[in-house]
């Protein structure tokens, strides 16, 4: 018991065990995914208030400390394997600092405030409806310090990461949309992890994407039921691109750009041929850029069209016109 005049809980218990990654996910009713496994240990704490608040006290802009149950759980995650691409890959012999705080304001809300030992901070809130409990609103930030929940629910992503690749993540949400359309469980198809997600705002040092590198990029990006909706900024890419999650879909990518500077491969300097870029995995093309170089070579503007066949790509449009030479590619 905690017995202290003011204090805020009445009575503190300790937790200790081990917590299934596939129990929060379905708590959760998180999209199902086999790139994320394993048990934790987990030592918590957990904090029984004093008594109820009224709605009064509630409303109230002096309150002080809240008088809500909380959970505060720790854990160095050893167990834990993730699938996901940089910055969110582990294996389970790694250990890495997790510190979790559970809120429960009024009965079928959850809060949810965390950092991770790597830099990354979040503040989430599920809810209980009808359908039992899901995520409805956070931000995401690379970085130490907890979020502010936002207003408006879906899931948002903010801060600077030193390296991100496109196609990675490409591939896992396509992934996880392949396996929630086959999710003969539920009665109807749920959607994948990018249904959770509202926008991004990141400053990336190295972006990969179809093969290339891109350095100091800014990026602005609106989720969509199939896509990314990106804004681009730096010195290799500036513009808007429409970028499908899945690669291989009859969706192509959508170029509106000012800029796009294909000067580095991303397999310069590899001799692996394992790591070479495949048309196999590369979407469909369609678009304008108004300055375009590839390589070595500053072509001007480019207008293309690009579609995917069984065997690779296929250019049904590629042209490049500049103050010194034109050239058209095409395949019929």
């Amino acid at each position: 018991p905690v017995n202290k005049p003011g204090a805020a809980i009445s009575h503190r218990a300790m937790l200790v065990g081990e917590l299934p990654i596939n129990k929060i996910q379905a708590a959760l009713q998180l999209p199902p995914t086999a790139l994320l496994n394993g048990d934790i240990g987990i030592t918590a704490q957990a904090l029984f208030p004093l008594r109820t608040r009224t709605r009064e006290e509630s409303n109230a802009a002096d309150v002080g400390e809240q008088a809500e149950f909380r959970l505060l759980l720790r854990s160095d995650l050893e167990g834990l394997t993730s699938r996901l691409p940089y910055p969110l890959d582990k294996t389970a012999p790694d250990t890495e600092g997790l510190q979790m705080e559970l809120r429960f304001p009024e009965r079928g809300r959850a809060q949810i405030y965390g950092t991770l030992k790597r830099g990354l901070g979040w503040a989430l809130e599920a809810r209980n409806d009808p359908a039992g409990w899901s995520l409805a609103r956070g931000a995401i930030v690379r970085g130490v310090m907890i979020p502010e929940l936002p207003v408006t629910d879906g899931l948002i992503m903010q801060g600077e990461i030193d390296s991100l690749s496109l196609d990675d993540w490409s591939a896992v949400l396509a992934d996880s949309a392949d396996a929630a359309s086959s999710d003969v469980a539920r009665q109807e198809p749920s959607p994948g992890w990018q249904s959770l997600f509202r926008e991004a705002e990141l400053q990336v040092g190295e972006l990969t994407a179809i093969g290339y590198r891109f350095a100091d990029v800014g990026a602005a990006v609106t989720f969509g039921p199939a896509e990314w909706d990106i804004r681009l900024t730096g010195p290799w890419a500036e513009g808007n691109l429409v970028v499908p999650y899945d690669f291989q879909g009859p969706q192509p990518v959508i170029m509106n750009m000012d800029r796009l500077l294909l000067i580095e491969p991303q397999s310069a300097g590899d001799n692996d041929k394992d790591s070479q870029l495949s048309p196999l995995t590369l979407p469909a093309i369609e678009g304008r850029v108004k300055d375009f170089a590839l390589g070595n070579l500053r072509l001007g503007a480019l207008d293309a069209k690009i579609r995917r066949v069984p065997d690779g790509l296929k250019s049904e449009l590629l042209h490049t016109e500049s103050a010194s030479f034109n050239t058209d590619i095409s395949y019929d």
